[in-house]
């Protein structure tokens, strides 16, 4: 069908741009997506796990079908509900997703309005069975997760949103935890946006150690977490479960004057390169009900006159301070996991003005996530598993194609001078044999 809008370039008057070209799609990709997803049982899982509110007697798109939808749509980088409107139609879509038609934005919103609390529960549950399968077939009995809060912002009246001076603005402050070998995503809260960082982390916390301990059987787990989680009540539930800990402790009076005890004085100054000395002693808190190991590091930078202390508290034992340190200091790769989720995944995204809309958002980001981390675990070659989503969607995803209908069969038609067509094929091979 042709199209009023078109436009001549001035650069080459024989060019002419218009939006006739049929039934064409930009994420040709996305059907490889959706059979991962089949392949993994995420489905199944899914009707088992959320059921969503639902007292309509005339169903065209069921809770579930749109949520499905606009977790496609959020994974091929569509992160708002009207993109749905354009999409109605696409071909590409509704024969991923197996619809006559997409659910329009009116729809979608909809389904939001329709979430409640105990879906936020089932979500929880839902990514935490889905994750349960990389576990159990790998055999994995190492886990290292790492503890971290971060922002969300607001720009409106939002239920929960509130004044954080850490981050010095308006929003959520929602409470992440990640698995620092794999990089997915284990588990997420929403909280009001001036709570402090540790707060509500032993709830958080203990059903997940649980769980990989008694389900999972998983017999090594180590905790790792800046100074707002050095909170007696995470080293207790740590030691409950016999789970090690490396949490930085802030500085304080008490500790400066132990610090400065270790230091070893090099008399020759100025000090020409960077100087680290390391030990570790017992201290016990006034909250605390007992003696803990501190590990020290003194850092002074070359040309410093004093020393800079870094605190970390910690149950490992036998390990000599430094390897301590490092440990603490890789937990540094948390920071892009968390930017691939909100840049990546949208799952910072707050534009309703109820609290439990705003958290099914953000799970809808953290489910996108871990989809996406598990094909690159499992179905990606070697060089493609560094990929980044951006990475993904340029390469794999926004694949060109034209939809061909023929004897009762639908065609995708990839474009055959895209330029990364074998990474794509590279990974339909791996997926055909999943």
């Amino acid at each position: 069908m042709s199209t009023l809008q078109s436009y001549t370039l001035t650069f080459n008057t024989n060019i002419k741009i218009s939006a006739d070209g049929g039934a064409l799609s930009v994420d040709g990709g996305l059907p490889l997506v959706k059979e991962f997803m089949v392949k993994l049982n995420f489905y199944p899982l899914f009707d088992q796990t959320v059921q969503f509110k639902d007292d309509r007697k005339r169903l065209t798109h069921t809770r579930q079908s749109v949520f499905e939808q606009a977790l496609l749509q959020q994974i091929a980088g569509y992160d708002t509900d009207d993109a749905s409107d354009s999409l109605t139609h696409n071909q590409l879509f509704t024969q991923t997703l197996q619809k006559k038609q997409l659910a329009s934005q009116p729809t979608m919103s909809r389904m939001f309005q329709s979430i409640t609390p105990e879906n936020i529960e089932a979500f929880n549950c839902l990514n935490q069975r889905y994750l349960d399968q990389y576990y159990g077939q790998e055999s994995i009995d190492t886990v290292v997760i790492d503890l971290d809060s971060t922002h969300c912002d607001t720009f409106g009246k939002q239920e929960g949103s509130d004044f954080n001076n850490h981050y010095r603005t308006f929003g959520y402050h929602p409470l992440v935890a990640f698995d620092a070998v794999t990089g997915l995503f284990l588990k997420a809260q929403l909280r009001k946006g001036n709570v402090y960082t540790s707060t509500e982390v032993v709830p958080f916390l203990e059903p997940l150690l649980k769980h990989l301990i008694e389900d999972l059987n998983v017999s090594h787990i180590l905790i790792r977490g800046d100074s707002g989680f050095a909170v007696p009540a995470l080293y207790e539930l740590c030691e409950t479960y016999e789970v090690k800990y490396v949490i930085r402790l802030k500085a304080n009076a008490r500790l400066n004057r132990t610090a400065e005890s270790f230091v070893f004085r090099n008399e020759s100054y100025p000090i020409v390169e960077l100087e680290r000395q390391f030990d570790a002693f017992d201290y016990r808190a006034n909250s605390w009900k007992k003696e803990r190991t501190v590990v020290l590091q003194n850092e002074r930078p070359a040309g410093k006159l004093l020393f800079t202390p870094l605190f970390i508290v910690t149950n490992m034992e036998g390990i000599i301070p430094e390897i301590i340190v490092k440990l603490y200091k890789n937990r540094g790769l948390m920071e892009n996991f968390i930017k691939e989720a909100k840049l990546g995944f949208f799952m910072d995204k707050t534009d309703s003005s109820k609290f439990v809309i705003n958290e099914a958002r953000m799970w809808l980001g953290v489910l996108s996530y871990n989809i996406i981390q598990l094909m690159k675990s499992w179905v990606f070659p070697p060089s493609m598993k560094k990929w980044t989503i951006g990475t993904i969607r340029q390469r794999l995803i926004k694949v060109a194609t034209k939809i061909v209908s023929h004897a009762g069969k639908i065609h995708f038609k990839l474009d055959e001078t895209f330029v990364y067509l074998n990474d794509y094929f590279s990974v339909t091979k791996r997926l055909r044999s999943f």
